[in-house]
């Protein structure tokens, strides 16, 4: 059967249809999406918590020209700090 001798019903049938399951997928996606960040979001926390029970302390600087310290591990505090405050730090000029 053409879409031609289809009848208005029976268009309008099909079109629910492929409405439904077009909505069928979108929860699908969605439910998968969220699994897939809840998932991403589990394996981060145990890799951090990972690095802040080691003694390898990670920092991340920005490129620029007084490159400022971006990130650093919580475990940095063995050595006095917290991560906050190393993050404000400003390294000191060479003279």
């Amino acid at each position: 059967m053409t879409d031609e001798s289809k009848t208005k019903e029976q268009l309008i049938r099909e079109l629910g249809d492929v409405r439904g399951r077009l909505e069928r997928l979108e929860k699908q996606r969605g439910a998968a999406g969220q699994t897939d960040i809840d998932d991403a979001s589990s394996r981060f926390a145990q890799f951090a918590s990972m690095i802040n029970r080691g003694p390898a302390v990670v920092f991340r600087w920005r490129v620029s020209e007084d490159w400022p310290v971006e990130l650093v591990s919580e475990n940095v505090s063995q050595f006095g700090y917290t991560s906050r405050a190393m993050c404000r730090m400003r390294p000191t000029p060479r003279t």
